[in-house]
């Protein structure tokens, strides 16, 4: 139980960055991206969006192939933006019928399932 209560711990610290929110949100559509379509996209710099590729990979929120000539991400686990979609609820001031809702839509998901 302990090892589930650090996973979780380092799930939010993994998504308590700025920079690795918004790769998640662009890659949302489930589509492969490599590393420049995601720096554009996000008008970032190139390190900063290797740091962050290189952590979320490392953290397995994302999947890399390669390719011919490109290192391809995607998104590993869906359900993340089910928790994503929950935090932001709580932190919008939506009302607590809305909360429910999106704490719903967890209910499915079995988080030993999905932490790293």
């Amino acid at each position: 139980m302990e090892n589930l209560k650090e996973n979780i711990v380092e799930l939010f610290k993994t998504l308590a960055d700025l920079t690795r929110l918004e790769i998640l949100e662009f890659l949302r559509d489930g589509e492969e991206k490599n590393a420049t379509e995601i720096q554009v996209g996000l008008g970032k710099g190139q390190s900063s969006i290797s740091q962050q590729l290189k952590i979320l990979v490392g953290k397995e929120l994302l999947e890399v192939r390669k390719d011919s000539r490109n290192k391809l991400f995607k998104i590993k686990y869906p359900q993340i933006f089910k928790l994503l979609s929950v935090s932001k609820a709580f932190i919008s001031n939506k009302s607590k019928e809305e909360i429910e809702q999106s704490l719903e839509k967890l209910k499915d998901i079995d988080i030993r399932d999905t932490l790293l």
